[in-house]
C-alpha cells in the first residue's frame, strides 16, 4: 500500500492519501487547492542513462531552457518514447507545476495520425514530465534547408499538418505554436505536428490558420509571407492554382484548417480548385 502525506499548497492543510497515484491531481477538501508532497522540489532533472520512474533514459534528443527531451524506454509497455522533462524557472513553483499537469492531461486522449501523441503527463520524484510518440526524423525546415524537398512531398506534409490542426480545432483546442520546426518528418516521410502539450482550449483558431498560411507560403514561395505578395509579382512563375492556394492561405482566406487541407489535396490530385469571382479576376481567368 502506497500511503502519502500531502499538504495543500494554499492553506497548508495536511491529509494522508491511501494508494497514492503520482500522476493524479489531488484537491484540498477545505479550499480546493492542490495537494502536494511536502518538501518536493520541482527543479530536479535526471541525467541520461538513469532510471526515471518506469522509464529508462537512453540519450538526450534535445535540450532547451525549460525542458530536456530524452529517448526513453517505457519498461512497463515495452515501447520507445520521447520523454520531455521540465525544469525551467516557471517550473520552480510546485502549485504552478501541478496546475500545468492538470491542464495538459486532456490532450493525452488526442489521437491523430499526424499529431505527435502525448501518452503520459505527471510528476516523478518532483520532476514534471510527459511522454510522447518518438519520431525518428528531423524538423521540416531542416530537411528543406539541407537536402531539399520536392513540391509534392512538401505539400503532402503540409496537408497532413492542416488535417491535424483541424482535428485539434474540432475538439475545441488550438495549437498556438505552429511553425516549421514543430513539424517533424519521419524516416518514411510522414509529417507529424509536435508540441501538442501546449494546445489550449482558450486559444484562437485564427492564429493557427495564420501560422499555417505563413508556413505554406514561405515553404513553397521561399519568400517572407508578411505581405503575401503574388509569386508572379516577385518574378516567380508557378501554376495559377498553386499560386491561388498559397496566397489565399497566407491571407487567412480559409475559414477552417480542413478547408485548407482539402484544397491542398485537390491540387495534389490534379483536381481544379473552386475559385470565386474575386479570385478569378485576381488571377486573370
Amino acid at each position: 500500500m502506497n500511503s502519502k502525506l500531502l499538504r495543500c499548497a494554499v492553506c497548508n492543510h495536511e491529509i494522508e492519501v491511501v494508494d497514492h497515484d503520482a500522476s493524479r491531481v489531488y484537491r484540498c477538501q477545505k479550499c480546493s487547492g492542490i495537494l502536494l508532497v511536502p518538501g518536493v522540489s520541482t527543479r530536479r532533472r535526471v541525467p541520461a542513462g538513469t532510471r526515471f520512474g518506469r522509464f529508462q533514459l537512453i540519450n538526450v534528443l534535445a535540450r532547451g531552457a525549460r525542458a530536456t527531451v530524452y529517448r526513453a524506454l517505457d519498461t512497463e509497455k515495452l515501447r520507445l518514447v520521447a520523454l520531455k522533462q521540465f525544469g525551467g524557472p516557471e517550473f520552480s513553483d510546485a502549485a504552478t507545476v501541478m496546475e500545468w499537469v492538470e491542464g495538459v492531461r486532456p490532450v493525452t486522449g488526442f489521437d491523430h495520425a499526424s499529431l505527435v501523441r502525448v501518452f503520459d503527463v505527471g510528476l516523478e520524484d518532483g520532476a514534471a514530465f510527459l511522454t510522447m510518440t518518438l519520431v525518428e526524423g528531423a524538423p521540416l525546415h531542416r530537411v528543406a534547408q539541407t537536402t531539399g524537398l520536392a513540391l509534392f512531398p512538401l505539400l503532402t506534409a503540409l496537408r497532413d499538418v492542416a488535417q491535424a490542426v483541424g482535428y485539434l480545432h474540432g475538439r475545441g483546442y488550438s495549437h498556438g505554436r505552429i511553425r516549421a520546426d514543430h513539424v517533424l518528418l519521419g524516416d518514411g516521410g510522414a509529417a507529424m505536428l509536435a508540441s501538442v502539450d501546449g494546445a489550449n482550449p482558450r486559444g484562437a483558431a485564427a492564429d493557427d490558420l495564420q501560422a499555417l498560411g505563413r508556413m505554406l507560403y514561405e515553404a513553397v514561395v521561399r519568400q517572407p509571407a508578411d505581405a503575401a505578395v503574388r509569386p508572379h509579382d516577385l518574378g516567380i512563375e508557378m501554376q495559377k492554382d498553386l499560386e491561388y492556394l498559397v496566397v489565399r492561405a497566407a491571407r487567412c482566406e480559409y475559414p477552417r484548417a480542413q478547408d485548407l487541407a482539402a484544397d491542398i489535396d485537390r491540387y495534389l490530385c490534379g483536381r481544379p480548385l473552386v475559385r470565386d469571382s474575386l479570385w478569378r479576376r485576381w488571377l486573370g481567368g
